[in-house]
């Protein structure tokens, strides 16, 4: 049948959309407490559990906790990080800051290479 400007097609539309949309609000929980909690803070990914046995993040005994979580710590430079970010650093001095770093890491790399190598010829008598 022809379309004419004062049908009804529009309602049913609307009526449609709005039925899914209420379908949608009662699936989903109303209470928040029911969500899933989602924890964005600056220790999230450093919690460490006491449990019954050591993994990556859990000891199980609080002294062996503890010594996962400063381990924990430690691999992420915190300390340095916290450091490093008390005081605003200069664009250039950044740079220069980071290719030391980068050079030392990789001298370091080859040096302990080298003195294994030597350690190695050593031993075969060399």
């Amino acid at each position: 049948h022809p379309y004419t400007a004062a049908s009804d097609t529009f309602d049913l539309v609307s009526s449609l959309i709005a039925n899914k949309a209420m379908a949608y609000g009662e699936s989903v929980a109303s209470n928040p407490m029911d969500r899933p909690q989602i924890r964005a803070k600056a220790v999230t990914g450093r919690t460490v559990f006491v449990k019954e046995r050591i993994t990556r993040t859990s000891g199980p005994t609080p002294m062996v906790a503890l010594r996962v979580l400063s381990r924990m710590i430690r691999e992420d430079h915190v300390k340095n990080k916290y450091h490093s970010q008390k005081f605003h650093e200069r664009k250039g001095l950044k740079k220069k800051r980071l290719r030391s770093q980068r050079w030392r890491a990789r001298f370091k790399h080859g040096f302990k290479a080298t003195v294994s190598r030597v350690i190695e010829l050593k031993k075969q008598g060399w």
